[in-house]
């Protein structure tokens, strides 16, 4: 839904940036740049940098999952849901430990997530709120 709003903002405001040409990446943006709150971002960075996040991220979740815990782990099993936990002390001691080592790897890509909407946010006019959509499911 976020994306929807974001695109159409940008294309309203980018029909100039079409007769210039695409701009896939900013040759100013640094690797610092994903961590902090201040600027603006294109789309063409703000999809490459999701994409190989998203990249990154399955694979050492899948890393991690297959050879630390010895658990299958493929890219559906973002959609399960941990219906029966109410509680870490309703786990068993191996499946919390599981569950909060996903959670801490998760961390610096949620914040890499977040930082960059609201940069994209930014860019298009829109409120800086919206950037709770994201964690929309």
């Amino acid at each position: 839904m976020i994306f929807v709003a974001i695109g159409f903002r940008s294309f309203q405001k980018g029909l100039t940036a079409i007769r210039r040409g695409p701009v896939f990446w900013e040759k100013d943006m640094r690797f610092k740049d994903l961590w902090s709150w201040n600027g603006t971002i294109d789309r063409g960075p703000y999809v490459l940098v999701g994409l190989i996040g998203l990249a990154v991220k399955h694979n050492v979740d899948r890393l991690v999952a297959s050879f630390v815990f010895d658990k299958p782990w493929g890219f559906f099993n973002y959609w399960v849901s941990p219906i029966g936990v109410l509680s870490l002390d309703a786990l068993p001691t191996e499946d919390a430990i599981f569950l909060l080592t996903m959670v801490t790897l998760s961390l610096p890509f949620i914040w890499v997530g977040v930082v960059l909407t609201l940069k994209r946010l930014r860019s298009v006019g829109l409120p800086s709120w919206c950037v709770w959509f994201l964690f929309l499911p």
